[in-house]
């Protein structure tokens, strides 16, 4: 048996795709807790990265930054209300620095790794992948044939 001070407490994250996905649990259970919306951060993301990245002290160079920032800002900024935060940020920057492989492969596949999984199911998926494929260190052509068969993503001209 545990004793539980009343001064104990419980900080747990989740994101709202995840908390639409918990249909089991019950609004009697959600009552008992408190939700408090952070947002992902939506400004010079690359002075964002640059700063967390004094935290997670990731062994990294300049352009690993730029790019991971780019790749950061373009799904960000692909369709309204569909962001991801520092968390995904921090797997590709981490992806991208462990390995040293050209620049463009360690990107393309960061992005292939990480952002593709939070993309499954999601409306409008194809217009993130099409932002995303337009940065200067991504692989188009293979990204875009990533998406078409993980994500089911058709693109216009295969319309």
């Amino acid at each position: 048996q545990y004793i539980v001070p009343e001064s104990w407490k419980i900080l747990a994250t989740m994101n709202s795709y995840d908390k639409t996905s918990l249909y089991e649990m019950s609004y009697a259970f959600m009552r008992r807790f408190a939700f408090i919306r952070v947002d992902a951060p939506d400004t010079d993301l690359e002075e964002e990265l640059q700063k967390y990245n004094e935290l997670w002290d990731k062994d990294v160079d300049q352009e690993e930054i730029e790019v991971v920032a780019d790749i950061w800002e373009r799904t960000n900024n692909a369709v309204e209300g569909r962001k991801i935060g520092p968390a995904i940020a921090e797997d590709i920057l981490g992806f991208v620095a462990a390995n040293s492989r050209d620049i463009d492969d360690r990107a393309t596949d960061a992005v292939i790794n990480y952002v593709f999984p939070q993309l499954e199911g999601v409306r409008k998926n194809g217009d993130i992948v099409k932002k995303i494929s337009k940065a200067d260190k991504i692989d188009e052509s293979r990204l875009r044939a990533v998406a078409r068969d993980m994500l089911q993503v058709k693109f216009d001209e295969e319309n």
